[in-house]
């Protein structure tokens, strides 16, 4: 039987944590690296609710991650639509998903990401919005 990734000595977990006052500085790269590899993360993971994943890709991109870092991340819609695009919190019209996600594609490539992957999650969640898996790079030029 495999262990979780929870338990993995390269895993480090920021459950519960404000993204917003983790920096490169909180990180002991020593312990994750050898020494002259560099120091970066290799992978950004990102699952947030009630905050826009914009604000968090940002502070990642800029406090966060490297040129070489993997952004793995979940579009969740219903918290980047307008407060009348929601019914009870949701996003039940599939046009105005799909509005949604093309402005939010539109905002990576300004924002200076690549999109190298992406899929709407097989399952909606429990009150029914579909969200939508990203594999994201930054471009070489940011």
């Amino acid at each position: 039987m495999k262990s979780p990734l929870r338990l993995d000595s390269r895993i480090d977990l920021r459950e519960k944590t404000d993204i917003f006052k983790v920096s490169r500085e909180d990180f002991n790269f020593q312990d994750y690296f050898e020494k002259g590899s560099g120091e970066r993360l290799d992978v950004i993971l990102a699952d947030v609710s009630f905050v826009s994943l914009k604000k968090v890709l940002l502070h990642a991109k800029y406090n966060l991650a490297s040129i070489n870092t993997d952004f793995l991340v979940m579009l969740k819609p219903q918290f980047e639509a307008k407060s009348f695009e929601l019914k009870r919190g949701v996003v039940k019209n599939e046009a105005i998903r799909r509005g949604i996600i093309k402005e939010f594609e539109a905002w990576l490539k300004k924002q200076g990401f690549i999109i190298v992957k992406k899929r709407d999650n097989d399952l909606a969640g429990r009150n029914g919005n579909l969200e939508r898996f990203y594999l994201l790079k930054l471009a070489k030029k940011y």
